[in-house]
């Protein structure tokens, strides 16, 4: 039930904001920022965020830049604000220079991702236990 908001920075230092609940048409709300993500430091490569997921099942978090995907796990019951301390695992994706999309396979068995291209294509990368 929770909503993030996850800024595109062009120095890799991305700010994580929760929108307060509950959400309702035509209500103002303040967001609270609760992280600081370093995105250059796990991406140095690809360091802009341009998208994010999470699996089906509730226990991954992929956060998209240009070039790689960085996993997170989310424990049951934990909070999409806390998980933003443990270290990202970076996975390499290969879909172009300037990646955008991100979602997992229905089965979680891997991420599906889109790049900038014209005519754009869908690839997958099996996700590594």
């Amino acid at each position: 039930g929770e909503t993030l908001l996850i800024t595109k920075q062009p120095d890799g230092h991305s700010a994580v904001y929760r929108v307060p609940r509950p959400l309702e048409a035509r209500r103002t709300v303040t967001v609270e920022r609760v992280a600081d993500l370093d995105v250059g430091a796990a991406d140095p490569s690809g360091n802009l965020v341009t998208d994010a997921a999470i699996s089906a099942d509730g226990r991954r978090v992929n956060v998209r830049t240009y070039t790689s995907a960085l996993d997170y796990d989310l424990a049951d019951g934990a909070s999409l604000a806390g998980i933003w301390g443990q270290a990202a695992r970076v996975v390499p994706l290969s879909d172009g220079p300037k990646g955008e999309g991100i979602t997992y396979r229905a089965d979680g068995s891997a991420l599906m991702t889109t790049g900038e291209s014209s005519p754009a294509s869908l690839y997958a990368t099996s996700r590594q236990c």
